[in-house]
């Protein structure tokens, strides 16, 4: 039984995912679309109010993105306080140049070249 109920919630998903490109397109459609070239004045506002939909929904999703629950420096920044140690230890010099960083001395090109 489990196998069906787990062949079921990925077929679901699937489905999910194809409905949500197949959404990407026409939107990307919309948004590439020229209205000077529409000549019909109710034809030119409808398309105009769905290019508007998308931007709305595109700067949401965006803004979800960029929410506090996702992992970004804020999250990178504390991570010595999960670990119980002090950001001074993570700042010690070895973490550059064991990753070809200047050890901390900012004087690197991101290649491990002293600049």
């Amino acid at each position: 039984m489990s196998d069906r109920c787990a062949f079921s919630a990925k077929h679901e998903q699937y489905a999910a995912t194809k409905l949500e490109i197949q959404r990407q397109r026409e939107d990307n459609k919309i948004m590439l679309m020229s209205l000077d070239s529409i000549s019909d004045p109710k034809d030119r506002e409808y398309f105009e109010m769905r290019k508007n939909e998308i931007r709305q929904r595109r700067a949401r999703e965006s803004q979800q993105q960029q929410s506090p629950m996702t992992f970004g420096y804020d999250n990178f920044a504390n991570m010595n306080s999960f670990q119980g140690d002090t950001q001074a230890t993570f700042n010690s010099g070895s973490f550059g140049k064991d990753y070809g960083g200047s050890g901390g001395t900012g004087t690197s090109d991101g290649h491990g070249r002293a600049l």
